[in-house]
């Protein structure tokens, strides 16, 4: 009696996201990456991002791609937004893949995608001013700044100082 069977190599789909952390109120870059890890080509590859409300994907939310041999990968980039309401969130959402291997069998697989949406803190220093101006050796000098957040959050506990210098004897 002879008994025959099939040798059938490995899948293996690998989904790789740049970033889980995106900014309140501006347009995120994210890029999403497609690995295949496996031995077998993968053909018919659909991917679709899924992210709940409030977060805005700006066009599509799905790809398409004819085939991904074994070893190689392709990546998308997405541009997402999330509002400023929407800081101190975090959101679930999926990538979903949906594809065909050498042997002709459908295959679907789910992802899932954390995403925590931070503030954005930009601290800018003007007005400068030095009393007296000019100073001589030995006076006593005060130096008055205005710090100011440009950014959508809060900065709290900034903490401003002088760095040490040969020339100041800080009092």
């Amino acid at each position: 009696t002879t008994t025959s069977f099939e040798v059938r190599f490995p899948l293996s789909i690998d989904v790789l996201v740049s970033k889980s952390r995106i900014v309140g109120g501006f347009d995120n870059e994210l890029n999403i990456t497609i690995i295949n890890n496996g031995q077998v080509e993968v053909s018919k590859l659909e991917l679709t991002l899924n992210v709940p409300s409030p977060l805005i994907i700006h066009g599509d939310n799905k790809w398409s791609f004819e085939y991904l041999p074994p070893g190689s990968s392709t990546s998308i980039t997405v541009e997402l937004y999330a509002p400023p309401t929407s800081i101190g969130s975090t959101y679930s959402g999926s990538i979903s893949l949906s594809y065909r291997d050498d042997y002709g069998e459908s295959h679907s697989e789910s992802h899932p995608l954390g995403l925590i949406v931070v503030g954005w803190i930009d601290l800018i220093v003007y007005g400068q001013s030095v009393a007296p101006n000019p100073a001589s050796p030995g006076d006593k000098i005060s130096i008055i700044a205005t710090v100011l957040n440009k950014g959508n959050v809060a900065a709290m506990y900034v903490n401003a100082s002088i760095e040490r210098s040969p020339i100041l004897d800080l009092t």
